[in-house]
């Protein structure tokens, strides 16, 4: 070893301030020192910037030798190893555009260096999610996805982020969930550290009801990346699912406070004081959300003056008005159900069947729709959605 790199880190809030010197293991001399003030959600960025200075300071001439090719994260080609950290970055957003974006950058990797088993790797992830966040969603995107990953392992076979987007593909849209299950296993058992892996496999096992097992598997992923935001709000809708209400509102609350505005916090808040029977919390969070949706004065007044007279069914009978053709079936099941509608409930949830949204999974573990496990239509729905019972 020629050289070591040493490091401090000052954290403030969501500031860091990094300082680094690059020490000649020979002489004991600083070569290069540098410091770095950033904020935290820019932090992949900043490790693409602080490896690509690393690496021009050493003058390494990439060789055929393994360790540049490990710290690129299996490709020796420092602009390719740039783009792929710029995907992630805009990937980890989870918001369509931010996903959009990602994908070019995947592809910009995979242009420097075609054998980079990471970025197509990427590229796969990116491509799975897009049913979700794209305003187009198409099941093309799901056939690229797996593409993708399956290219991955051809140049790496024990890549565990490509066998983890093969797996979620099996329990998301091809729903074989023991299939999924085994393939999860599988990338968990190549990588433990692959937080993603054990964030879908917990989504996978609260979907099937398991849900001290999700609850095991999301606390995994939450101490590997304790500072994702995706993994924290999957924890506060596993935790509700589990009947959780108390630990959903605290989870949820810590990411307010982390991402002020964050709007799904605000669903779960109201979710789970509504699960405790907490009426005055419950209307509170709820105005909250429908103000940070852009709901205006008189439809918040609407609310208000629903649930005064009707407590929460009062609300939502309030609320399935606002139901549109831009609604997720899933959640206007979910308000009519709330509302004491169960036959339009059905008649949604059907309608998300045949439109095969992935949000449908979810509803034999969401408490909301439990009135409905006897009914026939809803356990017909759930065997064709490829569960057991």
């Amino acid at each position: 070893m020629q050289a070591v790199l040493l490091g401090r880190v000052v954290k403030r809030g969501d500031d860091l301030k990094l300082s680094l010197e690059l020490v000649d293991t020979r002489t004991q001399n600083v070569v290069w020192s540098e410091n770095y003030n950033r904020r935290m959600d820019n932090v992949l960025l900043l490790q693409a910037e602080i490896t690509d200075n690393v690496f021009n300071e050493l003058k390494l001439e990439l060789s055929d030798a393994p360790e540049p090719d490990l710290v690129r994260g299996h490709t020796k080609n420092s602009e390719a190893y740039k783009e792929y950290l710029r995907g992630r970055f805009y990937w980890n957003k989870r918001k369509g555009p931010d996903i959009e974006k990602s994908i070019e950058f995947f592809q910009k990797a995979i242009e420097l260096d075609p054998k980079y088993a990471k970025a197509w790797s990427g590229l796969a992830d990116s491509y799975i999610l897009m049913p979700e966040y794209s305003p187009n969603p198409s099941k093309g995107f799901i056939a690229k996805a797996k593409s993708a990953a399956m290219k991955a392992l051809e140049i790496n076979p024990d890549l565990a982020e490509a066998h983890a987007t093969l797996a979620y593909s099996l329990a998301t849209y091809e729903r074989k969930f023991a299939e999924a299950e085994r393939k999860y296993e599988q990338a968990i058992g190549l990588d433990p550290g692959y937080a993603t892996a054990h964030q879908w496999y917990a989504e996978l096992l609260s979907n099937l009801e398991r849900h001290d097992e999700a609850i095991r598997e999301i606390d995994t992923a939450q101490k590997l990346e304790p500072r994702s935001i995706i993994i924290n709000i999957v924890k506060t809708t596993l935790l509700l699912n589990a009947n959780r209400p108390d630990e959903s509102i605290a989870l949820s609350n810590k990411i307010l406070s982390d991402v002020p505005g964050e709007t799904i916090c605000y669903i779960q808040l109201a979710t789970a004081y509504r699960q405790k029977g907490n009426k005055d919390r419950f209307i509170e969070n709820a105005i909250k959300l429908n103000r940070i949706i852009g709901k205006d004065k008189k439809f918040i007044r609407g609310l208000k003056t629903a649930f005064e007279r009707g407590g929460f069914t009062g609300y939502y009978r309030f609320r399935v008005k606002s139901i549109t053709d831009t609604t997720s079936p899933r959640w206007a099941a979910k308000f009519h159900m709330l509302a004491g509608d169960k036959e339009k409930a059905i008649e949604y949830l059907k309608d998300g069947f045949e439109q095969q949204q992935k949000s449908m999974l979810t509803i034999k573990a969401d408490p909301d729709f439990d009135v409905l496990h006897d009914d026939s239509r809803f356990i017909e729905l759930v065997k064709k959605l490829g569960f057991s019972k």
